[in-house]
C-alpha cells in the first residue's frame, strides 16, 4: 500500500510507501504537517508529523479517534481495546513523530465508539454492565480537559444511551434515550456535569441505531444566531410511539424555552393561507430528517437565512408512496417569520456570496421527474429566475459550493438517466448574472428579534448585523466582512433556565420542584462563618451575556452558614498499635458540620483528658502510655449544633525481645521435619498481639504462618541454615541457627553392634543418631533385615526391634526408614553384626602333666546347655594361691568342637599350685580347680601299667582315680625311704585297658649326686611294683585290687648324660684345646637347636601369613627337647577388620587354634 501526496497543488505527487491500508486520512486542524492514518480492517491507528513522509504506529485496535483542536500541541484522543473493554487514551505528537501515551485508568472501561469532543467538553459513557439493571454506567464529561465527572440528570428515569446533540457556546446539548423510544433533550451547566429538562419526546431513530451508536434526534442549530435551535417532538397521543405525530418548535434561549413556528400568510403561489393563531394548530412544520441542504439549512455567512422542506398544519406530512408531501419555506430572520417559496417537491439548496444568491435544484429520488434547469434568486427569495444546466434531463444528485459561501460558485453532481449511465459534475458561476458590486447604501441593519421578550435580545445580548437589502441584486465579494454591533441586555425571565431538580409544566409556567427532588438547602459542607447560595429554581443560561435588570429577581440568594453539629468525626492513628512510652499520634478530621466554635473532649482511656476548642487546635493529638493494653481513646465534639462523639482503640503491646527455635529430633533428608519457635517478652504481659513466624529455611524457600511450627521436608543433606524472625505489630526478633540434616546413614548406628547374646534369647535392637538426638517416629517406618536364617523382614513404626534369635553365629542387622508418606527411603542402609552364642553348660576331663622344667598341658571338654560339644568364643581366666601371673590367663579361645586345648609355662619354684580354672563367654561361666605338684625336670620316672577294673558303681570316676593314686603313692611311701623328696603321682586312664601310673621325684637338688641319688630312688620304685603284684584300693565301699601289670624306669636323662660325657672327654686336651672346646659347644649347640626351632616356626609363620592382622609376634617356650612339639605364640596388633590385639597359638603339627582375639571373625 501507498500514501500519495503533493506540494504543488496536483503538479506533482510524492508516494511513500507503508505496511498497512490507510483508508481514512485527518489532518490536524490546526497542524497541517500532522496526519492521521486509520486502517479500518485491523483498527490500527498511524500517524505522521511531515505531511505523510513517515509513518508511526499510534495503536492497535482502535475504535474512535478525534484530534483536540484546542490543543497547541497535536493531541488525539482515541478508544483501544484491551481483552474485552475499551478504554480511553491519549497521544501527543512532537514534530519529530515521537509519541506520548496517557492511559486514563481511573476513568475504567467505556463503551465502544462512545468518544466525543466538541469544544471544552469530552463525553465518554462508561461502560455497562449487562446483568446490573441500575443504570450504572452512564456519561461522563471532560471540561476544559479536567477530571471526568458523571454527568447528573434530573429525571429518575434509567438512562441508557446518549447523544451529544451540541456542545457549542458554552452549553452541552444532551440527548437522552430512556426507554420505549422516549427521548428527551437536556441542557447543561457550563461544566457539562449539572444537566435539565429542556424538551421532552424528542425525535430521534429507532433503539437500533442506539445501540450501534448511529442514532441521531432532529435537533438542528441555526448557524450564526446565537441560542437558536428548531426541533422535532413527537405527540403521545397513543400508547404506541411508534405511531405518534410530529410537530416542530423552534428556540430563541437554548432549550430554555421551545414555541411552535408561525405557518406564512401567503402560499408559493401568492395565495392567503387561512386565518389561524398558533394556539389552533396553524403552525409550520419542517423536515429535520432530509440531509443538511435538503433538510433544515442555514449557514454562518448568511446571517439569519434559513430554508426548509415541511408543511403548515398541525403535524408535520408522513411519508406516502416514495415521498413527503413537503413545500420549501424560507426564513430571512433567523426563523421569527417563513415564506412559501416552491410548492410539494424535493430540493437542494446552497447560498452563495455571503446569502446573497440562493440556488435551489429539483434533487433526484425514486419519483422525482427529471430536470435541465437550476432555479436561483439573488434578492432573498423575492423573486427566482430559472437557468437551464442541461439539453437533456437529468438526474441531481447534490449541489456543494466552496466552504464559506462566500463565493458566485457552485458545482452540481448528476447522472444521466437510461441503462448507460453517464455521470457529470456541472460547474456553475452566477458572476456573470449578478455582475454589479454592492455599494454601501445597499446594506441595512439587522437584530435578530425573539417576540417574547418584546426586543431583539438573544442570550443576554443584542447583536446588530449588516445585511444586503433584499432588493438589491448586488455582489458582496469573498473579502466581504460584515459589521457587527453587539451590547448587553438587562436581565428578564428569558434569560434564565430551569436549575438542576426544577421544571416548567408548561411552556410559560415558572420553575418548580421536580417530582421526587428535595428541596434545596445549605450545602453539607459549609464552613462556619462562610456563606452559601440557595437556588430560587432558576439558573442564568449558559452563554447568556445580560447584565442587571432582574437578574437578582432569580439569581440565587446568598445566605450565612449555619452551626451545625459536627458529623462524619474520623479518628485515625499512623498505627493501630505502640510499643510502652511510644509517643501515639491521634489525628482527626471532620465530614461536616461547624469547626470554628465545637468544643473537642478527649478521653485517652488510662486517666488523662485533654480539651481543645476549634477543630485546627485538634487535628492532631499526641499521648503515650506507661503500661501495656488495649486503649479506647474517646473524643465527644460539641456546638451550639449539637453533639457528637468518636472512638479509636489502640494497642500498647508487649516486645519481644529474643527468638529461638528448636527440633527434638534427628533431621533426616527426605522427611519432613518439624521446628518449634518460642520467644520471650519484655515485660511477659499479655498483650502480645499478633505473632507472626516467618522462617527462611537456607535458599528453599521463606514461609510466613502464624504458626510457631514450621514443617518442612529437606531436601539434601548437610549443614543448613534456618532463620527465623518472631514480630508482632511493635517488634521483631531474629534468630539464626545451622542445623545438620542426615542421609543415608549419616551419624547413625545400631549400638549392639559386636555385641553378644545369648541362644534363644530375645534381643533388643535399635538405631540411635551418635548426638543422642531421638529419631522420628512419626511419618516414618522402619524396615529391619535380622541375620536371622529364613526369618522374614520386619517392620516397626519406631527405630527398636525386640528379635528372639534361636540360632548361634554372626548376625548382620540391617535397617533403613522410609517415609509413610511417599514411600520413598530417608536413609540409606545401617548395618552392625551382632554374635549369637551358646551358654557354657558344662566342662569336664581337666588333666595335667608335666615336671619342673616342661609346659603345663591342659585338655577340657566343653558342652553347652543342651549337653552338644561347645562351639564359640571363651576367655581362660587362670588364678592360683600364689598370684602367679599366668601365661594365658584372661585369653580369649574360640572353641570349634567342644574340645579346648592350652598349655602353660613350666614355674620356677618347687611347690604345689591349686590353679583355679575359669571359662567364660558373653552369656555364661563355668569354674574348676586342679592342683599342680611340679618337680624338676629331669624326664624321669616310673612308668606302672595296672590291669582295668570296673569302677564301682556308688564311686565317681575323679574320686575312685584319686583312690588309685593314694594307693599308690601309700604303697611307695610305705616301702621306699623317700621322707626328702617330692613325689609326684600321674594318673592316665585307657578305658577297659588299664591305668597308666607316672611316678616322679623332685630332687633336692641339681648336682650330679642328687641326681644318681634321684636314679637309684626311681629303680627301687620301680623294683618294688615289679615284684608287688596287687595294688589294694581302700574306699568307702570297701577295698578292691587292681593287679599291676608291668613296673619300667623311663630314663629321661640321656640329653643330660650326653653333655656329661662330652665334658668328660675334653678333659685331657691341652688347655688351650679345653677352652676353645669349652667356648665352641655352647655355640655349636645351641646353634643347632636354633635352626631346627626355625624351620619349624617359618613354616607356622608362612601358614599365618594368610591372616589378616597387620602386625604379630612369634613366641616359643624355649625347651630343648627333639621329641617334644612345642607351642608358638603369636601376639597380634590392631590391624585389619578391627582387629584388637590377643594371642594366637599355632602348634607346629600344622593345627591352628585362635586364642584370645576380641573377635573371632577378625582373624
Amino acid at each position: 500500500m501507498c500514501v500519495a501526496r503533493t506540494l504543488d497543488g496536483g503538479e506533482h505527487y510524492l508516494v511513500t510507501n507503508v505496511n498497512f491500508d490507510p483508508e481514512t486520512l485527518l489532518f490536524h486542524p490546526n497542524i497541517t504537517e500532522v496526519v492521521l492514518a486509520y486502517d479500518s480492517e485491523h483498527s490500527d491507528l498511524y500517524v505522521s508529523s511531515n505531511f505523510g513522509a513517515d509513518w508511526e504506529s499510534l495503536s492497535t485496535g482502535v475504535h474512535e479517534y478525534v484530534w483536540d483542536y484546542l490543543d497547541k500541541e497535536a493531541t488525539v484522543y482515541y478508544e483501544t481495546d484491551e481483552g474485552n473493554s475499551t478504554f480511553l487514551w491519549k497521544a501527543t505528537i512532537d514534530a519529530t513523530n515521537r509519541i506520548s501515551n496517557y492511559k486514563f485508568e481511573s476513568l475504567g472501561p467505556i463503551e465502544t465508539n462512545s468518544l466525543v469532543l466538541n469544544n471544552q467538553f469530552i463525553f465518554v459513557e462508561k461502560q455497562l454492565n449487562q446483568s446490573d439493571t441500575t443504570g450504572e454506567g452512564g456519561l461522563f464529561v471532560s471540561y476544559e480537559r479536567g477530571d471526568f465527572a458523571e454527568a447528573m440528570f434530573p429525571l429518575k428515569t434509567q438512562e441508557q444511551h446518549y447523544l451529544i446533540a451540541d456542545a457549542s457556546e458554552q452549553q452541552a446539548l444532551v440527548a437522552v434515550y430512556h426507554y420505549d423510544n422516549l427521548t428527551n433533550l437536556y441542557t447543561s451547566d457550563a461544566s457539562g456535569h449539572s444537566y435539565s429538562l429542556s424538551l421532552q419526546n424528542l425525535r430521534g431513530s429507532d433503539i437500533d441505531t442506539w445501540r450501534t451508536r448511529s442514532a441521531t434526534v432532529e435537533l438542528v442549530k441555526i448557524e450564526g444566531i446565537r441560542g437558536t435551535y428548531i426541533a422535532n417532538r413527537l405527540d403521545p397521543v397513543s400508547s404506541d410511539p411508534r405511531y405518534w405525530p410530529v410537530f416542530t418548535q423552534i428556540t430563541y434561549d437554548k432549550g430554555g424555552t421551545w414555541k411552535f413556528i408561525q405557518r406564512p400568510p401567503y402560499d408559493s403561489q401568492g395565495n392567503p393561507n387561512d386565518n389561524c393563531t398558533i394556539s389552533e394548530d396553524c403552525n409550520l412544520n419542517l423536515r429535520i430528517d432530509q440531509p443538511s441542504r435538503s433538510g433544515v439549512y442555514s449557514n454562518e455567512h448568511a446571517l439569519g437565512m434559513i430554508v426548509a422542506h415541511g408543511n403548515s398544519g398541525k403535524y408535520l406530512n408522513s411519508y406516502w408512496w416514495g415521498q413527503y408531501y413537503s413545500n420549501v419555506y424560507l426564513s430571512r430572520d433567523a426563523g421569527f417569520t417563513w415564506t412559501e417559496e416552491f410548492y410539494r417537491g424535493s430540493y437542494e439548496y446552497s447560498f452563495l456570496d455571503h446569502g446573497g444568491v440562493i440556488v435551489a435544484v429539483s434533487r433526484y429520488s425514486s419519483n422525482t421527474v427529471y430536470t435541465k434547469s437550476i432555479t436561483f434568486s439573488c434578492t432573498e427569495g423575492l423573486s427566482w429566475r430559472e437557468m437551464n444546466i442541461s439539453v437533456n434531463n437529468l438526474y441531481v444528485i447534490g449541489m456543494l459550493t466552496e466552504p464559506g459561501s462566500t463565493t458566485l460558485e457552485a458545482t452540481v453532481f448528476a447522472k444521466t438517466p437510461g441503462i448507460f449511465v453517464e455521470w457529470l459534475i456541472i460547474q456553475l458561476n452566477f458572476s456573470v448574472l449578478v455582475d454589479v458590486t454592492c455599494q454601501d447604501e445597499d446594506y441595512v441593519d439587522w437584530i435578530p428579534s425573539d417576540e417574547r421578550q418584546g426586543g431583539h435580545c438573544l442570550l443576554g445580548e443584542m447583536a446588530t448585523y449588516e445585511r444586503r437589502k433584499p432588493e438589491v441584486c448586488c455582489f458582496n465579494g469573498r473579502d466581504y466582512d460584515r459589521p457587527t454591533t453587539i451590547s448587553a441586555c438587562p436581565c428578564k425571565l428569558q434569560d434564565f433556565d430551569c436549575d438542576v431538580g426544577f421544571e416548567k409544566l408548561t411552556t410559560d409556567s415558572p420553575c418548580t420542584l421536580a417530582d421526587g427532588t428535595v428541596p434545596p438547602e445549605a450545602p453539607i459542607v459549609c464552613p462556619e462563618g462562610d456563606s452559601y447560595e440557595l437556588t430560587l429554581g432558576y439558573r442564568l443560561i449558559p452563554g447568556d451575556k445580560c447584565e442587571g435588570g432582574d437578574f437578582h429577581a432569580y439569581a440565587p440568594r446568598t445566605y450565612a452558614c449555619p452551626i451545625r453539629a459536627p458529623t462524619s468525626l474520623l479518628l485515625t492513628s499512623a498505627s493501630e498499635f505502640y510499643r510502652v512510652g511510644e509517643t501515639v499520634r491521634i489525628s482527626l478530621s471532620q465530614g461536616y458540620g461547624s469547626e470554628r466554635s465545637t468544643v473537642y473532649s478527649w478521653n485517652f482511656g488510662d486517666s488523662h483528658t485533654l480539651q481543645l476548642t476549634g477543630l485546627s487546635n485538634s487535628e492532631s493529638v499526641t499521648h503515650s502510655y506507661t503500661a501495656t493494653g488495649v486503649y479506647q481513646i474517646q473524643l465527644s465534639a460539641a456546638n451550639a449544633g449539637g453533639v457528637n462523639d468518636v472512638s479509636i482503640l489502640v494497642s500498647v503491646l508487649d516486645e519481644i525481645q529474643r527468638a529461638s527455635f528448636s527440633s527434638d529430633r534427628i533431621l533426616i533428608v527426605g522427611l519432613r521435619e518439624e521446628f518449634d519457635a518460642s520467644y520471650t517478652l519484655l515485660y511477659d504481659s499479655d498483650d502480645i498481639g499478633t505473632i507472626s513466624y516467618e522462617w527462611e529455611v537456607g535458599t528453599d524457600r521463606t514461609v510466613t504462618s502464624p504458626s510457631p511450627v514450621l514443617t518442612h521436608k529437606f531436601l539434601s543433606a548437610g549443614n543448613v541454615t534456618i532463620r527465623l524472625k518472631v514480630s508482632n505489630e511493635v517488634s521483631l526478633a531474629n534468630s539464626i541457627s545451622t542445623v545438620l540434616l542426615h542421609s543415608s546413614s549419616d551419624n547413625l548406628r545400631i549400638p549392639q553392634d559386636g555385641q553378644s547374646y545369648a541362644v534363644s534369647s530375645r534381643v533388643s535392637i535399635t538405631l540411635v543418631a551418635t548426638d543422642n538426638v531421638p529419631l522420628p517416629t512419626q511419618g516414618v517406618s522402619y524396615k529391619w533385615d535380622t541375620g536371622e536364617e529364613g526369618a522374614e523382614e520386619q517392620t516397626t513404626s519406631n527405630p527398636t526391634l525386640t528379635f528372639q534369635y534361636n540360632t548361634r553365629g554372626d548376625k548382620t542387622i540391617k535397617v533403613h526408614s522410609v517415609s509413610t508418606e511417599d514411600g520413598t527411603t530417608i536413609n540409606h542402609v545401617v548395618s552392625g553384626t551382632i554374635h549369637i552364642i551358646p551358654e557354657i553348660g558344662d566342662v569336664t576331663s581337666l588333666h595335667h602333666t608335666g615336671t619342673t622344667d616342661e609346659t603345663l598341658s591342659v585338655n577340657l571338654t566343653i558342652k553347652d546347655m543342651n549337653k552338644q560339644p561347645y562351639v564359640g568364643p571363651v576367655t581362660l581366666l587362670i588364678t592360683d594361691d600364689t598370684n602367679n601371673d599366668w601365661e594365658y590367663n584372661n585369653h580369649e579361645f574360640y572353641v570349634t568342637d567342644g574340645t579346648l586345648m592350652f598349655t602353660l609355662s613350666p614355674l620356677s619354684k618347687y611347690t604345689t599350685y591349686k590353679i583355679q580354672l575359669s571359662l567364660v563367654n558373653a552369656v555364661s561361666n563355668f569354674y574348676n580347680s586342679l592342683e599342680v605338684s611340679r618337680v624338676r625336670n629331669t624326664d624321669q620316672s616310673v612308668v606302672i601299667t595296672l590291669h582295668w577294673v570296673d569302677i564301682p558303681a556308688d564311686t565317681e570316676v575323679e574320686v575312685w582315680e584319686q583312690l588309685v593314686k593314694d594307693s599308690v603313692t601309700q604303697e611307695i611311701m610305705d616301702n621306699i625311704p623317700i621322707e626328702s623328696w617330692r613325689l609326684f603321682v600321674d594318673l592316665s586312664v585307657q578305658e577297659e585297658q588299664g591305668y597308666t601310673i607316672h611316678v616322679r621325684l623332685l630332687p633336692h637338688n641339681n648336682t650330679e649326686e642328687g641326681m644318681q641319688e634321684l636314679l637309684n630312688l626311681l629303680e627301687e620304685i620301680n623294683q618294688l611294683f615289679v615284684h608287688t603284684h596287687d595294688i589294694v584300693i581302700s574306699g568307702s565301699t570297701g577295698t578292691q585290687t587292681i593287679p599291676v601289670i608291668s613296673s619300667t624306669v623311663d630314663d629321661g636323662l640321656n640329653n643330660v648324660q650326653q653333655v656329661y660325657t662330652l665334658i668328660g672327654l675334653a678333659v685331657g686336651i691341652p688347655i688351650l684345646l679345653v677352652v676353645f672346646v669349652l667356648l665352641l659347644i655352647p655355640f655349636v649347640v645351641c646353634g643347632v637347636i636354633y635352626i631346627r626351632k626355625y624351620k619349624k616356626v617359618s613354616h607356622a609363620y608362612s601358614r599365618l601369613r594368610q591372616t589378616r592382622a597387620n602386625n604379630f609376634m612369634f613366641t616359643h617356650d624355649g625347651m630343648d627337647d627333639e621329641d617334644d612339639e612345642p607351642p608358638v605364640s603369636l601376639a597380634g596388633e590392631k590391624g585389619a577388620k578391627g582387629a584388637k590385639g590377643g594371642n594366637v597359638k599355632y602348634d607346629l603339627d600344622d593345627n591352628f587354634e585362635r586364642t584370645g582375639l576380641d573377635n573371632p571373625s577378625d582373624a
